[in-house]
């Protein structure tokens, strides 16, 4: 892991950037629903008319359904997939991972209190990883990515799962209807469709490649990759692989993004960093329809489990964090507003990646208009080298679509040579304006609504 640095004071635009309500404790964020919309299946795909035989391999049950705004139930065969979809949804996580210049949204889901399944090309060159959970927010590391079965498995660091799913011992066959769980096209609520599974099939996404796929004739959309394919009585039978969701505030183009990269190296002075683990990211994920078996995904599974924790990848440019914890940052949501939890996601990605010295990834995380506010990624970066990030909680929220106006209370620990008043520690009333781009918010504006306090 990285070394330690003295702190700075953290500034956006024309204002500071921070901080948490007080140094107390803050109240856990309230349980705010998953919205489930059910899609029906395609007139081919068929329901199996009695339990599956095989035992399950993962003995941790289904949590309590948690979901509610489902659409209009239909059933299918022998089983409601509305039922299924409730059933399983509170085990769903929305992802979205910041690489060096890139930042995608996928899905995955527990399979323990603390372990996330995901695919792994969602995962590969990862920087910061922020997951939306059943009820939170939290920052997660990569434990392993086996790049001939596209799985990745994350780790949370403290057991938060709602719920789990549990592993059925094999894959479905052909014939079989299945459910897709994911979070597609951009959108911020969990959607489940029905499909069939047709045949095998392969995918190549360049570094990685799965030779024993399976096809559907479902239509796989961008951000449903990474999450699980169940059967109709909520067991988990395949990991989705698909296209991930590309987030991109500034809408650059794949040579404009490697141009930045290559400037920002050589004002770095040559060194491009620890790049191991980075996957091909020059051209989009396009395949669709397929399916990782279960038993492909256990198999990763039960080698990282036990292992440790990797490193998240150092990119051009990065400056050496306060601390090497990413772990250290706690998020609390106190608002009930539908998109609290989004625009928390979105403040742990940022704040992550100042954690770990990833500058040009929290960056990223700003809208064009407040990276001209700033001034640019160097006068910025010099700003914050040092800051840590300790706590964030999102007290208010208005505003809707592709708007939204949060109250936040930040907390953070800097050098007393950098701090305000010669605070070590600080407590930072602040109002975020945050918009959507694609999948993902960013933050437009930061205003401060008292000046910062000590801890």
């Amino acid at each position: 892991m990285r070394g330690t640095r003295a702190g700075a004071r953290v500034v956006v635009g024309l204002t500071a950037v921070l901080s948490l309500g007080a140094c107390s404790s803050m109240p856990f964020m309230d349980r705010l629903p998953v919205v489930v919309t059910v899609t029906p299946p395609p007139p081919s795909s068929a329901a199996p008319t009695s339990p599956p035989s095989a035992a399950a391999s993962d003995g941790v049950p289904v949590g309590t359904p948690t979901s509610e705004g489902l659409a209009t139930p239909f059933v299918s065969g022998a089983r409601d997939w509305t039922e299924v979809a409730k059933q399983v949804s509170p085990a769903v996580v929305r992802i979205d991972v910041a690489g060096c210049d890139t930042r995608v949204v996928g899905t995955g889901f527990f399979i323990a209190s603390d372990l996330i399944v995901t695919a792994g090309h969602v995962a590969s060159g990862a920087s910061a990883i922020s997951v939306q959970y059943a009820g939170g927010v939290t920052p997660a590391l990569v434990v392993g990515i086996d790049r001939t079965t596209d799985t990745a498995l994350l780790r949370t660091d403290e057991p938060v799962a709602p719920a789990t799913l549990k592993l059925a011992t094999a894959g479905p066959g052909v014939g079989a209807a299945v459910g897709i769980l994911g979070y597609p096209n951009g959108t911020f609520n969990l959607h489940a469709t029905e499909a069939g599974v047709v045949g095998p099939g392969s995918v190549d996404y360049g570094s990685i490649k799965v030779e024993k796929a399976l096809r559907t004739d479902a239509s796989i959309t961008d951000g449903v990759t990474g999450g699980p394919v169940v059967d109709p009585y909520g067991a988990l039978v395949g990991l989705v692989t698909g296209s991930p969701l590309w987030v991109s505030g500034a809408d650059l183009t794949i040579a404009e993004k490697k141009a930045k990269s290559a400037a920002l190296k050589t004002a770095a002075g040559g060194s491009s960093g620890d790049q191991s683990g980075a996957t091909d990211r020059g051209a989009r994920v396009t395949s669709t329809g397929f399916v990782v078996p279960v038993d492909q995904v256990a198999a990763g599974v039960n080698r990282w489990r036990e292992g440790p924790n990797r490193d998240l990848l150092s990119c051009y440019g990065d400056q050496i964090p306060v601390i090497d914890d990413p772990f250290a940052l706690k998020v609390e949501v106190a608002s009930g507003h539908a998109f609290a939890r989004d625009v928390a996601g979105a403040l742990a990605l940022h704040g992550q990646a100042i954690n770990t010295g990833a500058y040009e990834v929290a960056y990223e995380i700003f809208t064009p208009r407040l990276q001209q506010q700033v001034e640019g990624l160097y006068a910025w970066r010099t700003a914050q080298a040092g800051a840590h990030w300790d706590r964030i909680e999102i007290r208010s929220m208005i505003g809707s679509g592709n708007v939204v106006e949060a109250k936040v209370a930040l907390r953070t620990t800097q050098d007393k040579a950098r701090g305000v008043d010669g605070q070590t520690c600080s407590i930072w009333e602040q109002s975020y304006t945050m918009r959507t781009s694609g999948g993902g918010w960013l933050i437009d504006r930061v205003r401060d609504l008292a000046p910062p306090s000590a801890c």
